[in-house]
């Protein structure tokens, strides 16, 4: 009998071995309309699956399970709907998704996506049937990706995103028979089979996951609240935060072109370059860096007479005006807008101007009050705006027959066109107002560039 459970069990070892380990995982069986594609994010590859307007997403399962599924939404345009959930026909809280575009992320038909929204459904024990249904008047097809369980088609496991829940544990060897080398009086010539050791228990993966800031990421992650999950008994989950993809530094650089004018001067042309730097301390919080060039040739008058005795003197100079500017802001734009479209940002800077040229150099330094917009259109075009005001806290004297300058007056209006890898194409308008003791000096003009978070 002893060496008849020890075979036993050593033959049936590796199936309850398996057994515990599939238990890990749950296996779903998936139904529907859903077809299998391809997203590059970033560069790297997933797979996932596309879901057409007026589809179903159909996954059969035996819970219990931490069902977790990503949706995305291609070719943003208009209003994003709400995805219809359901578990056993009864169905879920409804989820608004996040309709922020994804600048690194593009589908297998090179088309934009959104940012993902986490729509997590915890399935209690026993068989459950859970129901994804996209509407009909949808802009574009949905991408989903499911965590928490093994996708069965047919037979053959679907790679999707790596799972939460720990690996199946390795099948381990039946236990050799150890051979006793003599048998004690009054025992066996058998010697008891040896005990199947059982495996170590898995290291938790989810101490290893990466920090939420380092997620697959407009601009700015949206931190936008899904609304509480109802589980199949009726039980309300406790609601949570989509994924928060965000990145940490965005350069700005623009050329340009503006045309200067005054009251008592000629208008002159200039030329302008500028380069900004963000640091986001957190996705809404960022530090701002930025400087900028002008180059032109201007015309000044002085506060003496001419030579001739009739009216004040005047010249025309090489100019060269820089500005430096260092603060930082705070975006309000997702706790107005939770989609993540809108980006409302109040900035706080010092701003130091400086005009250079041979014969009426002139400073001004003060604390710049500004506002930035920011408003998604689709995932293909954005609009922007911003304002700053300088007070100048410098007090000094020139021989410009216009005097000193008192404040500052930056605008700025435009649009930006999404390109591939976390790139942005900008054009658009560009102002200054510097504001003189007897006059204005005005400037209008446009500008081009580029920007990229990374």
């Amino acid at each position: 009998m002893r060496l008849l459970s020890g075979l036993l069990l050593a033959a049936f070892a590796p199936l309850l071995v398996a057994e515990a380990a599939g238990a890990a995982e749950p296996v779903a069986t998936l139904e529907g309309d859903a077809a299998p594609a391809e997203l590059t994010s970033h560069g790297t590859a997933r797979k996932l699956y596309r879901l057409g307007k007026g589809k179903a997403l159909t996954l059969k399962l035996s819970g219990p399970a931490a069902l977790q599924l990503e949706v995305r939404v291609e070719g943003l345009g208009g209003k994003v709907p709400a995805p219809l959930l359901e578990e056993d026909g009864k169905p879920l809280a409804a989820v608004e998704l996040n309709a922020a575009p994804d600048l690194g992320a593009r589908t297998d038909k090179g088309e934009s996506l959104s940012r993902p929204t986490q729509l997590p459904v915890a399935v209690a024990a026993g068989k459950h049937i859970v129901t994804v249904r996209w509407p009909a008047g949808a802009s574009g097809d949905a991408l989903i990706a499911v965590r928490g369980v093994q996708i069965l088609e047919g037979a053959v496991a679907l790679p999707l995103l790596p799972p939460e829940a720990p690996p199946p544990l390795p099948l381990l060897p039946p236990a050799p028979l150890a051979v006793a080398a003599k048998p004690a009086p009054g025992t066996s010539a058998l010697a008891k089979p040896a005990a199947v050791p059982l495996p170590p228990a898995p290291a938790d993966k989810k101490a290893e996951a990466a920090p939420a800031s380092s997620t697959p990421p407009l601009a700015v992650r949206t931190r936008t609240l899904i609304a509480t999950p109802v589980s199949g008994d009726g039980r309300k989950e406790p609601a949570q935060e989509p994924v928060v993809e965000w990145q940490r530094f965005r350069l700005e650089l623009a050329l340009g072109a503006e045309r200067s004018a005054e009251s008592y001067t000629a208008p002159a042309a200039l030329g302008h370059a500028g380069v900004e730097l963000d640091y986001r301390v957190r996705p809404d919080f960022p530090l701002l860096l930025a400087i900028d060039g002008r180059f032109s040739h201007q015309g000044y008058q002085a506060s003496v007479p001419s030579g001739t005795g009739r009216g004040l003197s005047g010249a025309d100079f090489d100019e060269q005006r820089f500005d430096g500017r260092l603060g930082a802001g705070y975006d309000l734009g997702p706790r107005i807008l939770q989609s993540g479209r809108l980006g409302v940002m109040p900035t706080l800077a010092f701003h130091y101007l400086a005009i250079r040229n041979t014969a009426f150099p002139l400073d001004v330094a003060g604390p710049e009050l500004g506002l930035r917009l920011r408003f998604a259109l689709s995932a293909g075009l954005a609009l922007r705006a911003s304002a700053g005001f300088t007070y100048n806290v410098l007090k000094q004297t020139t021989l410009s027959a216009v005097g000193p300058a008192k404040s500052d007056l930056a605008l700025q209006a435009g649009f930006s066109l999404p390109l591939p890898s976390d790139y942005a194409f900008d054009i658009g308008y560009r102002g200054d107002i510097l504001v003189r003791t007897y006059d204005n000096r005005i400037a209008h003009g446009m500008s081009v560039g580029f920007h990229s978070g990374f």
